[in-house]
C-alpha cells in the first residue's frame, strides 16, 4: 500500500509540473466499489449523486 501512495504523490507532483495548457486529471480511488454499486448503472437503494453527476458529465 506505501508504494501505491508513493506512486500517487510522485504523479501529483509530476502532474503539478506539466504546462498550463493540458487538461487537468483527477483519479477517484474508491475501495470495494463495483460497477452494479453506483446510480448510473442502475443502483436504486445506495444513492451515489456527484457519481451520477460525474458520469453523465463523461462516460460511465
Amino acid at each position: 500500500m506505501k508504494r501505491f501512495l508513493s506512486f500517487i504523490a510522485i504523479m501529483g507532483i509530476s502532474l503539478a509540473a506539466v504546462a498550463v495548457d493540458r487538461p487537468n486529471v483527477i483519479l477517484i480511488f474508491a475501495d470495494d466499489l463495483g460497477p452494479g454499486m453506483l446510480g448510473c448503472y442502475g443502483q436504486k437503494l445506495v444513492k451515489t449523486p456527484h457519481i451520477d453527476r460525474l458520469a453523465t458529465e463523461q462516460r460511465c
